[in-house]
């Protein structure tokens, strides 16, 4: 059985001690939740800073911020597809090194991703595509 975004998100706020700590873990934005925590069920060759979540149905996603870990300046956003293989989970390196990315807003499905530089992004989560801010 695969985990749900549910479950995942239930399984950080069960760590929480206080309802102020679950509180800081969650950040609602755009379609969905931006989770504080570097966890994920990705290969070890990522560091991740964050991740974005939302549920529709029978599905979860899930997006993960980052960076590749043996190249620190390349930033990676990772969608995964919890329930449904769809195809649709991939890889995705940012268009410039700039270090590591962070969720830090979202636009509908349009996540807004800031590196450790200072450089900004724009993810599209439907097309699986970097896009102009």
């Amino acid at each position: 059985m695969e985990p749900t975004l549910g479950s995942v998100f239930g399984a950080f706020s069960s760590r929480a001690s206080t309802a102020d700590e679950v509180v800081d873990l969650f950040d609602a934005a755009g379609q969905g939740t931006i989770v504080e925590t570097g966890w994920s069920p990705v290969s070890k060759a990522y560091e991740f800073e964050n991740q974005w979540g939302e549920e529709s149905g029978s599905e979860a996603l899930a997006v993960y911020a980052g960076a590749v870990r043996h190249d620190p300046s390349q930033g990676i956003v990772v969608v995964l597809m919890a329930k449904i293989r769809t195809g649709k989970d991939g890889y995705y390196p940012t268009p410039t090194r700039a270090g590591s990315v962070r969720v830090v807003g979202a636009v509908g499905e349009r996540l807004r991703l800031m590196a450790t530089s200072g450089a900004q992004f724009v993810f599209d989560v439907p097309t699986r595509q970097y896009v102009s801010p």
